[in-house]
């Protein structure tokens, strides 16, 4: 398979402020390499991997065979009650067995949870 990680799909977000898109660029090249850290959350998530404020990347796995049909896409959003979870607790053994080897593409992608991105009073 053909793994992309850690692709950025808005700019770094700032605290609590609202993502702002990327800007396009044709000449940018983006070391998809690396599992990206999980955003803030309220679980303590020990070792399993860095927590950070940037955090909104998502991953794509292929297969490795080219086609010239077009390949069905299966989109992952983890769970977690929308205060804790991230793209990697879950690894990608799984998905390649189960969607890759079947010629489909597998993404997975990351938001914001917790007071980061669900924060709630209790008069809204």
């Amino acid at each position: 398979i053909f793994a992309y990680l850690g692709m950025p799909y808005v700019k770094p977000p700032e605290r609590f402020e609202k993502a702002e898109p990327l800007q396009p660029s044709l000449f940018k090249v983006v070391q998809a390499k690396s599992w990206p850290a999980a955003c803030h959350q309220m679980n303590d998530i020990g070792d399993a991997s860095p927590v950070s404020e940037d955090c909104l990347y998502f991953n794509v796995f292929t297969p490795t065979k080219q086609s010239k049909k077009l390949r069905p896409v299966f989109v992952f959003i983890h769970g977690g009650g929308y205060f804790a979870g991230f793209t990697q607790a879950y690894g990608f053994e799984y998905f390649v067995d189960n969607f890759v080897s079947k010629d489909i593409i597998f993404v997975s992608l990351q938001y914001r949870v917790a007071h980061f991105g669900f924060l709630a009073t209790r008069d809204h």
